[in-house]
């Protein structure tokens, strides 16, 4: 257990030296977008447009499944999908359906049979579990190019979690015993897969040392940057977080409660650090944000 913790500890000084050394630079930069967040947008940007040039229509209120004619070299651009063939990538496509979600629409739930693997075209997917008090925990936020609950596209089972759409979002869908065909006819995904399960393992054991290791207000703020640089848009004022984001999800988000998250965003709205408004997060002032992290 002590080994456990000093390696903990370790990681944590490690992360807020590098969060210090980035507020300096800066402090000494313009405010534009840095190159790895520039990355990200166009990532993002990628993704939607190529969702939405091939959304399909709902009849009554109900989504419609298609076939997926999204172009295959969009799949190249996934790290599961980069070592096919441009032939392979036309098959994984065909197989595929489209799926929309409105805001607040549930995608699957929590114990419920895991039948489909889905990949996130456009939009934003929380996924969240029931603690043992019956409060939602939000496990992650799925970006557009992320595949929801990668472990289920390996072994079935049952869902681990609830997929819910912060805002309206397109799903690319395959049938599990589909998918799990085409895992045998292409072995090279595997590669892929395992590599990004190990960079969720290690963003999951990142947010496992700030809960253990950080007051609410540094999990908060710690929190917030990494939105901002998966999904920060650059407006005059500062960097908003580019989709829907309530006070009581950043509470579900950080394990604390949403008295805490909304007196620690009062106190940083009265130092013009953040911007608020209903369900919407302005970034006024990155590097206090990032002083506020890493404060002792």
């Amino acid at each position: 257990m002590n080994g456990l913790v000093h390696a903990a500890a370790e990681k944590t000084t490690r992360f807020r030296r590098r969060l210090c050394c980035n507020a300096n630079r800066l402090r000494q930069m313009p405010p534009i977008p840095t190159p790895w967040r520039r990355s990200c947008l166009a990532r993002t940007r990628r993704f939607s447009a190529c969702a939405a040039a091939s959304i399909p229509e709902r009849r009554n209120g109900t989504p419609i499944l298609a076939a997926m004619s999204i172009d295959p070299h969009l799949l190249r651009r996934q790290p599961a999908f980069a070592a096919l063939s441009a032939a392979e990538r036309r098959v994984l496509a065909a197989a595929a359906s489209f799926r929309l979600l409105e805001a607040g629409e549930v995608a699957f739930r929590q114990g419920e049979p895991a039948n489909e693997l889905r990949l996130v075209l456009s939009g934003r997917i929380k996924l969240m579990q029931t603690s043992w008090t019956d409060d939602p925990v939000i496990l992650r936020i799925a970006h557009p190019g992320e595949l929801l609950e990668l472990g289920r596209s390996m072994r079935p089972g049952r869902h681990d979690a609830t997929a819910g759409a912060l805002c309206g979002a397109s799903l690319a869908v395959w049938p599990m015993q589909a998918w799990h065909g085409l895992l045998r006819e292409m072995p090279a995904i595997m590669t892929g897969l395992a590599q990004l399960l190990a960079q969720e393992l290690s963003e999951a054991q990142g947010r496992l040392v700030e809960i253990a290791s950080l007051d609410v207000p540094r999990r908060i703020a710690h929190a917030v940057l990494r939105l901002v640089d998966q999904a920060g848009r650059e407006e005059a004022a500062g960097t908003r977080i580019d989709f829907p984001l309530s006070r009581q999800d950043l509470a579900a988000l950080t394990g604390t409660t949403l008295h805490n998250v909304s007196r620690i965003l009062t106190g940083w709205e009265r130092r013009g650090v953040i911007a608020g408004g209903r369900r919407t997060l302005l970034v006024r002032d990155i590097p206090a944000l990032m002083e506020l992290a890493t404060a002792p």
